[in-house]
Order: structure tokens, then sequence, then C-alpha cells
């Protein structure tokens, strides 16, 4: 990180940044696994119907939404770190597997 921002203190603050924007992702797919689960089990019982998979839905819902929310802000508070040009890097870095 600190070839592409050179300031030591807001390199720190991007790469605490992006570490939790990761943590919204993984926590996205986990949670993501977790609800699957629910659902084949709850798909499974034939006697079983939409007042079942409401509540399920409306979690996954309000979960997804929530992660997307804090994975935005992760983003956005990046970006206040960063000059264009680093961002732009930081950007290919990610493009490239970085």
């Amino acid at each position: 990180m600190e070839q592409i921002v050179a300031d030591e203190e807001r390199a720190e603050a991007v790469v605490t940044k992006m570490e939790s924007a990761q943590k919204s992702i993984d926590g996205f797919v986990k949670k993501g696994g977790d609800l699957t689960k629910s659902w084949r089990k709850i798909d499974a019982d034939h006697d079983s119907g939409r007042g079942e998979l409401e509540p399920m839905l409306r979690e996954a819902d309000e979960y997804r939404s929530a992660a997307l929310q804090a994975f935005a802000d992760s983003i956005v508070e990046v970006r206040e770190q960063v000059t264009a040009e680093e961002w732009e890097a930081l950007h290919q870095g990610t493009q490239d597997g970085h």
C-alpha cells in the first residue's frame, strides 16, 4: 500500500477501510450460505408455504441492504483518503487481482 499511497498515515487508513470492506463482503457471502441452507430446509418440506419463506426473505433482504451499504461506505471512505491518481492505482490493482 505504501507504494501506492505515499503518506504512511493515509496508507494505514486505506488498509483499514479496505479490510472493513472485505469483511463486509465475507460476511455477506457467509450469511448468504446460511440463508441458502435455511431456504433448502424450508423448501424440502412439502407442507411449507410462503408464510414460512417470508421471514427468511425479509431477513435476507435486510442483511443484503446493510452489507452493501457498509461496503459502499468503506469505498467512499477510502476515496476520501486518497488522491485521484492513488485511487486509479488502487483500482487498477484490484482489477489485476492484487
